[in-house]
């Protein structure tokens, strides 16, 4: 089996492992049963909101070029051409006033590249190349809303490990300089191990390896976003567990509350709301019931190709009757399958405190239920899951009496003119509630230390500390 990485350890009642590209199951059926549906859409009908089949109908329709509202207001935002090469390319303007916010063009053999502008300012936030069998991916991103893609991520899929390279451009000129280069390995935990033995990912998946990544027959003009896998085929829901998933979908779709799922993503991160409501035009993902694993509760097959595959474990999905508990796991498989997050970003080192933990748990319900201690708090969550620094202001700020770079002001003093600056002082600096600096390197507020030479008086000396705000102890805005 040939994997990428892996995600383990969500929480005590939904404890899940991801692989982020394409793989081949542990055993696959020699003539697996059909996933295909007199009906794509039976599911949604029978259960589902009139909405969300809506917007899988829009979707559809962008998918065969025609004009269409992915984003639910009744307008069409998004339209799409037919390149002289004959791929396709597809613009989003939801603000209907011609400027635009998102391009994606998917080239005739499936590479895809993605513009984001949010804002629609015309300074790019985001930008993402990823290759059709997804062994490579570049993302660039301005990571301090100043309008420059200042940092690129490149993942390239090695023999047994991931290389990232990150690289970095304060000055916005194009000269990238090296930051940070690792491999993320391809050994798995123990637990993982155990379950590859018992055929944990047995289900009705095609194969997906090297010479098969992307499966050629897929429906994109008259299949749903999300196909839920029922019937007699192998690993399938049944109705009980397919009203269920149903439900968790829309609520990550955002189709159910304005406080979760995606549109509590584009409140807190608008770049990658965006991105990902973008991403899904190229995918057409599948969810089945089929994991039957103790200590695993879901699995995303092949998140960089068109056909994501989702695998539940229903021992863990319906434990609970929490309606959010489900809505966090489906959303945080979706942030996975529509190959929106990073591999660096999904769960490195096994950190269960990272962007897609934190967006999944924070857009839920403002859940804070992880396997972790200390659990994160939600303003936690929330600023690790917010993108700009505006947003993650929305989150909370906390001040805190820190070092910060010293005035060049004279108010260390010695003998008869001596007078110099201070050597080492302190100032208030604005943190995220995940301590990560904010804004400006600090206001100062005294005078640490003087020089030798003219430590006879100190104009400002820190001989008290002050009472200083904290907006991490108010509840986050998707909290309130």
């Amino acid at each position: 089996m040939k994997m990428t990485w892996w995600r383990f350890m969500r929480s005590p009642a939904f404890i899940i492992l991801t692989m982020l590209f394409a793989c081949t199951p542990v055993q696959s059926p020699s003539e697996p049963p059909s996933t295909e549906q007199d009906d794509a859409f039976a599911a949604w009908r029978k259960y589902g909101q009139p909405q969300t089949i809506k917007l899988f109908e829009e979707y559809a329709k962008a998918s065969r070029g025609e004009a269409a509202d992915l984003d639910g207001d009744g307008v069409p935002e998004t339209t799409s051409v037919r390149m002289p090469d004959g791929g396709m390319r597809w613009e989003f303007a939801p603000l209907k006033d011609g400027r635009l916010h998102g391009i994606m063009e998917m080239s005739p053999r499936g590479d895809v590249l993605t513009w984001i502008d949010t804002d629609g300012d015309g300074h790019i936030e985001r930008r993402e190349e990823v290759t059709l069998n997804g062994k490579l991916r570049v993302l660039w991103r301005d990571t301090n809303g100043d309008g420059r893609l200042e940092e690129r991520r490149t993942e390239t899929e090695e023999e047994n490990s991931t290389k990232v390279v990150i690289e970095i451009d304060p000055t916005g000129n194009g000269n990238f300089a090296l930051s940070t280069e690792y491999s993320l390995p391809l050994a798995l935990p123990a637990t993982y191990e155990e379950c590859k033995k018992n055929d944990f990912m047995t289900g009705d998946f095609p194969k997906l390896g090297d010479q098969d990544v992307e499966p050629r027959d897929i429906k994109f003009e008259s299949t749903p976003v999300v196909t839920i896998i029922g019937g007699a085929a192998k690993g399938s829901c049944n109705d009980y567990e397919i009203s269920s998933v149903v439900a968790a979908v829309e609520c990550a779709l955002g189709l159910q509350s304005e406080r979760k799922g995606l549109k509590c993503l584009k409140a807190t991160n608008s770049s990658m709301a965006d991105h990902f409501r973008f991403s899904l035009l190229k995918k057409r993902i599948k969810i089945a019931c089929g994991l039957n694993c103790d200590g695993v509760g879901a699995t995303t097959l092949g998140s960089r190709t068109s056909a994501p595959y989702i695998n539940l474990n229903s021992r863990y999905f319906w434990e609970t009757d929490s309606a959010d508990a489900n809505c966090e796991t489906i959303f945080h498989e979706l942030l996975h399958a529509s190959g929106v997050a990073t591999t660096g970003v999904n769960h490195n080192d096994g950190d269960p405190r990272d962007q897609v933990y934190a967006c999944s748990l924070y857009c839920s319900g403002c859940r804070t239920d992880t396997a972790v201690s200390p659990q994160p708090t939600a303003n936690e969550n929330c600023a690790r899951c917010a993108g700009s620094p505006e947003e993650k202001r929305k989150c909370g700020i906390e001040k805190k009496l820190a070092h910060v770079a010293c005035p060049s002001a004279a108010i260390c003093h010695g003998g008869i003119l001596t007078n110099k600056a201070c050597e080492k002082c302190k100032g208030v600096v604005e943190q995220d509630c995940a301590g990560q600096p904010l804004g400006s390197a600090g206001d100062f507020y005294c005078c640490e230390t003087c020089p030798a030479t003219a430590n006879r008086s100190n104009d400002i000396p820190c001989t008290s500390t002050p009472t200083l705000p904290n907006g991490c102890n108010v509840k986050p805005p998707m909290c309130q």
